[in-house]
């Protein structure tokens, strides 16, 4: 697809998200990479996975960030939304989504939807938290996996469901015998994680479209940059026009981290260079979860001796990631 007609396709993907059927798509390449890789798993098993929560600024009611749902569980389901739960039963290829419905006067304060409407919203059956145990403890399973694993990048453990029995569900005279069942039927698998992982690593042709649009609108956004840079800038000037230049284009509104935008001597110690007579660019975009990291490292040339209209620069690394 050329670079106008996927501008056009994606310019709004950041409030329209994508389309259901990509998770499902990707939900079908999951369960059969499953297949491939566990032969010996019973078909008979759910997988229940849960997705983020906001986390408020240390005993805070502020939310820090503006909430990005944990990948894995974004990647299988497209919910959006803090805390979630999914089912996804491996017999019949399917996933239910489980969360608590805020009351009715939250209207007041912000945007809530029911059960029905976010059912709507994601093209999932999605249930009160509680029916989630219900199903759990029905015997209709023969086990429950939930997914336990290291990211060999940062090496840190990915986080399995927590799995808590509500009150509402113990009673005192089964209580025991519920919490019992529950431990019986619930496995850890770092397998099912080494599989996701695997699944995520093969990029469909939807995905590799949207990683271009990406790359190409980063590169334009740096260009942006270059265009405006002058004598008597900060370094903040350059990261605003980077930021308010894509975010009036596409309505970005996550960064997987904050922008490095700096010259000279920050530059130079950053990257360990000792010439600080450069510009480092290190400025990146998310949407839909994925981000595509450039660095752009410029060395100005002879710039004593040129007029203001004329210096030049010239670009010693584009670096991809």
């Amino acid at each position: 697809m050329d670079s106008k007609r996927l501008h056009e396709k994606y310019k709004r993907i950041e409030i329209d998200g994508l389309p259901n059927s990509f998770f499902k798509t990707n939900r079908d390449k999951f369960f059969n990479n499953i297949k491939n890789k566990f032969s010996t798993i019973n078909k008979n098993i759910a997988i229940i996975l849960q997705g983020g929560s906001d986390q408020p600024r240390y005993d805070t009611d502020i939310l820090n960030n503006y909430f990005l749902q944990e990948s894995n569980f974004y990647y299988l389901t497209g919910v959006r939304n803090p805390d979630f739960f999914a089912l996804l039963d491996f017999k019949q290829e399917d996933i239910i989504l489980f969360t608590s419905v805020l009351p009715e006067d939250y209207k007041v304060w912000m945007t809530t939807l029911n059960l029905e409407e976010y059912s709507k919203k994601y093209d999932i059956k999605v249930l009160d938290i509680s029916k989630m145990y219900e199903i759990i403890l029905s015997n209709k399973y023969e086990k429950v996996y939930i997914i336990e694993g290291i990211n060999s990048d940062s090496g840190i453990k990915y986080k399995a469901a927590d799995l808590k029995l509500p009150e509402s569900l113990l009673c005192e005279l089964d209580k025991k015998d519920r919490k019992e069942r529950l431990d019986k039927i619930v496995e850890k698998s770092e397998l099912l994680y080494e599989i996701m992982v695997d699944t995520r690593i093969i990029k469909s042709p939807e995905e590799i479209e949207i990683l271009t649009f990406i790359n190409d609108i980063i590169v334009d956004s740096h260009i942006d940059v270059l265009k405006k840079l002058k004598p008597g800038l900060l370094e903040r000037d350059m990261e605003m026009a980077f930021s308010t230049g894509i975010n009036q284009k596409y309505y970005t509104r996550s960064l997987p981290y904050e922008h490095i935008c700096c010259s000279g001597t920050d530059a130079a110690t950053l990257h360990y260079n000792k010439n600080d007579n450069i510009f480092l660019f290190d400025m990146i975009l998310e949407q839909e979860l994925r981000g595509i990291v450039q660095t752009l490292l410029l060395q100005r040339q002879s710039m004593e001796n040129l007029p203001k209209d004329k210096r030049i620069y010239t670009i010693l690394s584009l670096k991809v990631i």
